[in-house]
């Protein structure tokens, strides 16, 4: 397995708000993009990866479900990102992040997302994305509003629509399936 990841200020961010983490031993891998032009975005994206990552730590056992504990992950950083940003006058409101999770059990595989942040699973005969985005041209396109072609370049293309610190009740997508020797 070859693991790769990719990061970009984009031009009209002043800071890099991205977060990362990799754990090979546990097989857990977590993006997280903070909301560009929102007060702290750089902190909810630290506060996702940090809190997804010991949350999944401290809860899966063997035992338990892998997409529930991803998903349950995903819920307890929001909560707690919502509670900074409630914490600081500043912050309130206006404080969040996309993430993505994926975990790696034996050759099975769990995906988890709020946002825009994407995995994909590569071979060499195609390239599949794991995640959905939670846009409005995403929605568009998956209503027929839009053509997918029209989607890569329309002025709504960055507008997300759920994101972890600003929603109370936020449902991330999961995934899940099996990887093969061509993956």
């Amino acid at each position: 397995m070859q693991v790769g990841f990719i990061t970009d200020q984009c031009g009209s961010k002043k800071e890099n708000e991205d977060s990362f983490l990799i754990d090979m031993d546990l097989g857990l891998f977590i993006v997280a993009d903070g909301l560009g032009g929102h007060n702290a975005g750089k902190l909810a994206s630290q506060i996702a990866t940090e809190e997804v990552a010991l949350y999944v730590h401290d809860h899966l056992k063997g035992k338990e479900n892998p997409a529930e504990v991803l998903e349950q992950a995903i819920l307890y950083a929001n909560n707690i990102i919502a509670k900074a940003a409630y914490a600081d006058q500043d912050w309130r409101g206006d404080m969040g992040t996309t993430v993505l999770a994926a975990l790696l059990v034996d050759s099975d595989f769990f995906v988890a997302n709020v946002g825009d942040s994407r995995a994909y699973v590569i071979t060499k005969d195609h390239i599949e994305q794991l995640s959905q985005d939670h846009t409005f041209v995403a929605d568009w396109v998956d209503a027929g509003t839009i053509a997918a072609q029209e989607a890569r370049t329309h002025e709504a293309r960055h507008g997300i629509w759920m994101a972890l610190g600003v929603e109370d009740d936020v449902q991330p997508h999961i995934n899940q399936g099996s990887l093969d020797d061509d993956s």
